[in-house]
């Protein structure tokens, strides 16, 4: 009898996640993505807040042009901003706190 045995792997630069799973899954390699590693809308959360780009970037120390080059797709999120992204989505107050 085999034994199973997960190993997570974090893909950080992978630029399609879902073509890398289907790859893996493909090699018989089970694969499976946390919610906060496939989808961050920037956009959402700085609206829901009600702040403009400039405003939002300057409460949680973004630079505007990363803001906006989120927002519009230009680029990936690295896995830093994302979970401070995640955490201002949910807990916006402490991140202001903390970050005085």
């Amino acid at each position: 009898m085999a034994v199973e045995e997960q190993l997570p792997a974090l893909l950080p630069n992978a630029p399609e996640p879902a073509k890398v799973g289907s790859t893996l899954e493909y090699l018989d390699i089970s694969v499976s993505f946390p919610h906060l590693l496939t989808s961050i809308d920037v956009k959402s959360i700085r609206a829901k807040l009600g702040l403009t780009q400039k405003e939002f970037a300057a409460r949680f120390c973004f630079d505007v042009d990363s803001v906006q080059n989120w927002e519009q797709g230009r680029c990936q999120l690295d896995t830093p901003p994302r979970i401070l992204l995640a955490v201002i989505a949910k807990h916006p107050e402490a991140v202001e706190d903390v970050l005085g």
